[in-house]
């Protein structure tokens, strides 16, 4: 017969494992960076060359030293620049490659 020790503790263990949430999907910037061939290189080299807000958010990019939350509205408005410079089908191979369900994107 378990006591009403085992009983409670078996319950906070249940209770417990219904709250856990996974942790938010992430990449480290270089991972995504070692993802772009020459082409998209040259592709976002002259994008980011004509547009000061794009810049910017290459920039943060490049300087980002923890992984990059796919959640994060800094990444999402980067996801999307890049949608718009190399294309859905270039993005959504590289969504695939690194593992990450991105919205708009069906790895």
């Amino acid at each position: 017969m378990e006591s009403p020790c085992e009983t409670h503790h078996v319950s906070k263990v249940h209770l417990m494992a219904a709250f856990i949430v996974p942790p938010p999907q992430s990449v480290p910037s270089q991972d995504l960076i070692a993802q772009f061939t020459d082409d998209d290189a040259a592709k976002i080299q002259v994008a980011v060359a004509g547009n000061v807000q794009l810049w910017l958010i290459w920039s943060a990019m490049l300087a980002q030293r923890d992984p990059m939350v796919a959640s994060n509205a800094r990444f999402q408005a980067g996801w999307a620049a890049l949608v718009q410079v190399l294309g859905q089908p270039r993005m959504s191979t590289i969504a695939t490659a690194l593992g990450l369900t991105i919205e708009g994107v069906d790895p």
